[in-house]
């Protein structure tokens, strides 16, 4: 029993946080059903290399009457770029072009780890250098929800093409999140295994964990950005939403509560009258 639980904590809790698309996480997820973008604007297909040679998938939106900026939406963890299919034309119709792409280890992109910002910030990094070459775009928004969010939070210093972003849902920091995550799954598990599974996770995937830091890279923002979580989110506290936006420096936030809203349903509680608030915010950059 003893060598069980051993075995357990050593190597299914860790890629219960990190592995996404793999035993045991491929059968405890809904799997969304691949779509093509089938909106009424021009869209073309792409993929990137990262820094450590994966590939990934994504799609542009180009709207008809441009604006400067690109939009660029970050989907959270176990997700994809085709759940943000139900918005982007609502945001091309604004005039401003979208960029919807897999992160690694997600959809059509390749990877096997998810490493919560600290290689995906870098990836958005690569993105912004070949939309920038490919599309002649060099100005952007940064638009993500939960793991996406603290994407764009650890992005938003690494290219000055990034003018504004928006975070929704995410987590102050990788070991806070790794744990409440397993205990949220597996309550029976005590503080020190869960933070010893999170250690673990993190050197399989190759990251250091003191780096997955949305809180620490909130601090160094001086950028506008709106910081929005609902009140009611049952997997990533409303707390840590506030924690963030009180970390940021930039005289240019906002903070939007939605009252009632949990961590999935943001969009449908917020309603137009969010939509509307964001595609405000784009428009004033």
């Amino acid at each position: 029993m003893v060598l069980c639980y051993g075995a357990f904590v050593q190597w299914m809790l860790p890629r219960l946080i990190v592995k996404v698309n793999s035993w045991p996480i491929s059968w405890m997820k809904e799997t969304p059903e691949e779509i093509n973008y089938s909106g009424k604007y021009v869209s073309r297909a792409f993929s990137i290399e990262t820094s450590d040679n994966l590939k990934l998938k994504g799609r542009i939106i180009r709207a008809d009457v441009k604006s400067e900026i690109c939009v660029v939406l970050v989907h959270g963890i176990r997700s994809r770029k085709e759940n943000y299919y139900q918005i982007v034309d609502g945001i091309a119709s604004n005039g401003f072009d979208v960029i919807v792409f897999d992160q690694r280890c997600h959809g059509e992109s390749e990877g096997e780890y998810c490493t919560f910002g600290v290689k995906e910030s870098e990836d958005v990094r690569q993105l912004i250098q070949f939309a920038s070459e490919e599309f002649h775009i060099q100005k952007f928004v940064l638009w993500g929800q939960s793991l996406g969010g603290s994407v764009v939070i650890q992005s938003m210093n690494k290219d000055d093409r990034i003018i504004a972003g928006i975070s929704e849902s995410t987590f102050t920091d990788y070991q806070t999140i790794a744990k409440e995550y397993i205990q949220n799954k597996l309550p029976l598990f005590p503080d020190a295994v869960c933070d010893y599974a999170s250690k673990i996770g993190a050197e399989n995937a190759g990251f250091d964990p003191n780096e997955a830091s949305t809180i620490e890279a909130a601090e160094k923002i001086r950028k506008p950005i709106l910081i929005v979580h609902g009140t009611e989110d049952e997997n990533i506290n409303f707390k840590y939403g506030k924690q963030i936006y009180e970390s940021i420096p930039s005289r240019e936030k906002q903070f939007i509560p939605i009252q009632g809203a949990g961590h999935n349903n943001l969009w449908q509680i917020g309603g137009e009258n969010y939509f509307q608030i964001v595609i405000n915010f784009i428009k004033n950059q």
